[in-house]
């Protein structure tokens, strides 16, 4: 049997570690105070190449929803294959006015195992 001084020091003892268990999964499970850039993604797909069957290449659309022009926008692009998930980084250099609908083709995916038109999610991550 324990102690009434020991069975006290358990208790301040697990109230210590359960106070240091949910510090750090508070701080990672906070939402993000990052503001979302000021950008519309409108259209985002790959294309398969007609001469290899592979992906040719990916196409993003979108537009500048802020009020000054934008001259770097960052995407993140997941695609799904048969036999991976995989995501690439797309980066677009330019004078993007405000409302104007910008659609390019990027090399990312080209020569990729082509598995249907629709990536997993296409997201713009940064803007300056």
């Amino acid at each position: 049997m324990f102690s009434r001084s020991t069975i006290g020091s358990l208790a301040t003892a697990g109230a210590a570690i359960l106070a240091l268990g949910t510090g750090p999964a508070a701080a990672q499970d906070a939402p993000s105070t990052q503001a979302a850039p000021p950008v519309r993604v409108l259209t985002c797909y790959v294309y398969r190449d007609p001469a290899s069957g592979q992906i040719g290449g990916t196409v993003i659309g979108f537009e500048n929803t802020g009020t000054a022009p934008l001259h770097r926008v960052r995407f993140e692009v997941a695609y799904h294959t048969i036999d991976n998930d995989l995501v690439r980084t797309v980066v677009d250099a330019g004078t993007f006015a405000p409302g104007v609908r910008i659609e390019h083709q990027y090399d990312e995916y080209r020569g990729i195992s082509f598995d249907g038109i629709d990536p997993t999610s296409c997201t713009a991550t940064s803007a300056s």
